[in-house]
């Protein structure tokens, strides 16, 4: 900053402005359980502060999803550089409709704020999926000479009656 236009500080102070905009969220498959760290890829990020980074969830049909007594899914987030904000997914239980009904297999998207509760619309989608509870790792099955030997056993919890799932 300079009052004359000729001396300027120099004690290294960063400032941003805080349009945030979303164009990515990874991984776009999160599991059930909850407890996914996603990274939310964009612009306009700034570290405005714990307190004011969040996440909200939500559908592109409906709106903002609600968790408990009908407040907004919102979640903290972390403000890792200028173009990531890490967010943690919500268990898929507790997330529903505004009718109260679970959001199911339904994608929903993330959003972010930076500063005063002042959320993206940028409507990126991720999808719950049954992730596998790994059992067995057996590398000793394998021939030796295999570029990466590696036997792994899962359950994948999942309905065996739901045809439509795979």
């Amino acid at each position: 900053m300079s009052m004359n236009g000729r001396d300027f500080t120099n004690d290294k102070v960063t400032y941003g402005f805080y349009d945030a905009f979303v164009i990515d969220v990874s991984p776009r498959l999160i599991s059930k359980r909850g407890g996914t760290n996603m990274h939310v890829k964009g612009f306009g990020f700034v570290d405005s502060g714990a307190a004011e980074i969040a996440s909200k969830f939500g559908s592109k049909d409906s709106g903002d999803l609600v968790c408990s007594a009908q407040s907004p899914c919102t979640n903290s987030a972390k403000f890792v550089d200028k173009h990531t904000i890490s967010v943690v997914s919500l268990p898929q239980s507790v997330v529903n409709y505004k009718d109260g009904v679970n959001i199911g297999e339904d994608p929903m998207t993330v959003e972010v704020s930076v500063y005063n509760a002042l959320y993206t619309s940028n409507e990126i989608e991720v999808h719950y999926i049954y992730d596998p509870e790994y059992k067995k790792l057996n590398r000793d099955n394998v021939p030796r000479n295999m570029q990466f030997p590696l036997i792994v056993t899962t359950d994948f919890h999942w309905d065996k009656n739901d045809k439509e799932l795979f």
